[in-house]
């Protein structure tokens, strides 16, 4: 039986397949075929001396395919000039990411920055160090990211290429943000956006208010959050972008939720699970499940609260999202406190904050120790782990620059010291 990586494997040969004929011609294309027929025939040979079970047939296939590639590239390299082979493993690699084959991405980019650079130009460079950034931001590996976007941005504004130098510029500000630099992020996110506009990228803008709404959001800084979001929204005007429409939708409702404005955040957060069902998103479906639980409970409606985490928490949990399943924890530990089950709610708050530690996430580890401070006050008696617990939310909260953040927890602690 063919395994789903399988299909999805042969479905990325086929379009390198595709590719590289095109580009190599027709000798090529029949050499392959000769090699094709005559590698089968070798290794069909060799597994028969093997037992049965040693090798399922999808291992089979599966080694086939990568044999394949393989060999295409190394001998697209003799049917192209050089500068020619260099664009065609460019344009490989980006086949590769569109299919989350990152390592085969990563080892041809790497090729082409080492020891095929000389053939290439400044632009191409710009954009296969800017994807050695992408697939290490990808792996969460914030050094090397940043290291290869310093390298595409001194290439794309040696070049002058504005759009290069605002793509780069963009997502070294969300690298920085989610490595905690946030105030450095943040300064490369107005930049990317100053260039972004002055060049017209109107998609681009799109994608770098988002950004930087987020950041603004993070810092408690509602009201430019919001501008940001709505001019993302206003520049996507009646294009069909469903999956980014939930997004912003999702995003402006949280800041309605935090100001207190429940009906217009409800509102939103409806017109974000409309939007993500439309797009077939269901991790934006699942986080409008989650934020709207959380809004229900602060409107003292657990049992809506509660139906809705539980959906939110199928969908996290078969999706795999750790650091989301942390925030469905804290809505559980809230219910429960609310109920004035502590003890219930200890557990849950624990499991939010083992999570986020784990992470090293300090905006939801603050939020998630906020919450512990809030039960160990309520429970009475405990105001010695209610402040503990504050203080550590402070912490958290500073390492971000969320100054509103942090001085409504100094506010929570000053309640717990007097």
């Amino acid at each position: 039986m063919e395994t789903l990586h399988n299909k999805t494997l042969q479905a990325f040969l086929e379009k390198v397949s595709s590719l590289a004929n095109k580009s190599c011609g027709k000798t090529f294309a029949n050499k392959m075929r000769v090699l094709r027929t005559e590698r089968e025939r070798l290794l069909k040979n060799n597994w028969r001396k093997l037992p049965p079970e040693a090798l399922i047939s999808a291992e089979k296939q599966e080694i086939f395919r990568v044999i394949d590639f393989d060999t295409i590239v190394l001998n697209a390299s003799n049917f192209l000039k050089e500068k020619e082979y260099v664009a065609f493993l460019y344009d490989i690699s980006e086949i590769a990411i569109s299919f989350s084959e990152m390592e085969k991405a990563q080892r041809l980019l790497h090729m082409i920055v080492t020891k095929l650079k000389n053939f290439a130009n400044n632009l191409l460079l710009a954009k296969a160090h800017q994807r050695l950034g992408d697939i290490s931001f990808y792996r969460t590996n914030w050094v090397t990211t940043l290291r290869q976007y310093k390298k595409s941005l001194d290439l794309h504004t040696k070049s002058k290429n504005r759009q290069g130098m605002a793509h780069v510029k963009s997502s070294m500000g969300a690298a920085l943000v989610e490595q905690g630099e946030v105030v450095k992020g943040e300064k490369h996110l107005v930049e990317a956006k100053t260039i972004a506009k002055r060049a017209k990228l109107n998609r681009l803008l799109i994608k770098i208010n988002a950004n930087l709404g987020n950041v603004l959001s993070m810092r408690g800084i509602w009201n430019d959050a919001l501008v940001c979001y709505k001019e993302s929204l206003s520049l996507i005007g009646r294009n069909r972008n469903d999956a980014e429409r939930a997004k912003l939708y999702m995003n402006i409702a949280i800041i309605y939720k935090a100001r207190g404005e429940f009906d217009k955040a409800l509102e939103h957060f409806q017109r974000s699970i409309k939007f993500s069902t439309k797009a077939n998103d269901l991790y934006f479906k699942g986080l409008s499940y989650l934020e709207e639980a959380d809004l229900y409970c602060k409107q003292g409606d657990l049992a809506a609260g509660t139906a809705l985490a539980t959906t939110a928490f199928r969908i996290f949990s078969g999706l795999g999202d750790r650091l989301s399943v942390a925030e469905v924890y804290k809505v559980f530990g809230i219910i429960n406190r609310q109920n004035k089950r502590y003890d219930t709610a200890l557990s849950y708050l624990e499991n939010s904050k083992r999570i986020n530690e784990e992470y090293d996430n300090p905006l939801n580890l603050g939020e998630t120790m906020i919450e512990i401070a809030k039960l160990y006050g309520m429970k009475g008696g405990e105001t010695d782990k209610a402040r503990e617990s504050a203080k550590a939310a402070i912490s958290c909260f500073k390492r971000i620059n969320a100054d509103v953040k942090v001085s409504a927890a100094k506010e929570m602690l000053a309640v717990y010291t007097a």
